[in-house]
């Protein structure tokens, strides 16, 4: 059984929401890209750096088949 949550946004305010979402999404893509420059250009060793090399690229493949999936070119 599915249970589905019900939503009480009104269209303006999921509308918000979503951009709050997607910005929120793309500041955490490049904050983690620059982090790792960052930590390259200082010398930290790859090992260092495992973490953060793993979600980039979770959230980088996301973006890129989730953008895929639903014909959106941003």
């Amino acid at each position: 059984m599915k249970w589905k949550m019900k939503n009480n946004l009104d269209e303006m305010q999921e509308i918000k929401l979503r951009g709050i979402e997607r910005n929120g999404c793309w500041f955490a893509f490049w904050a983690l890209l620059a982090a790792m420059m960052i930590q390259l250009v200082l010398g930290a060793e790859p090992k260092q750096m495992a973490g953060e090399w793993i979600v980039f690229m979770c959230l980088a493949l996301y973006l890129g088949i989730a953008c895929m999936r639903a014909g959106i070119w941003d």
